[in-house]
């Protein structure tokens, strides 16, 4: 995750939110964190800008955390 390569297109764009949107529900406030992502999927032109770097960057490190990617303790009980 951390060395994906800034999308080039909005093909590649979708494939990085695709892979993110599965975790947005461990993810606080991710639909505000990748609104200027989505927002150039609607564009007719594809044009990154600032706010595309920042949110791409931010929703990179995020995925990262170990929050996100930590394991279920299976001394526990729950629920899938």
């Amino acid at each position: 995750m951390v060395n994906w390569l800034k999308p080039q297109n909005v093909k590649q764009l979708r494939r990085f939110l695709g892979l993110t949107s599965y975790y947005k529900r461990f993810i606080k406030g991710y639909g505000l964190i990748c609104k200027p992502l989505t927002q150039l999927l609607r564009n007719d032109v594809f044009v990154w800008n600032i706010e595309a770097v920042e949110a791409f960057k931010n929703i990179k490190e995020i995925m990262t955390q170990p929050l996100v990617l930590a394991l279920p303790n299976l001394n526990k009980v729950f629920v899938i």
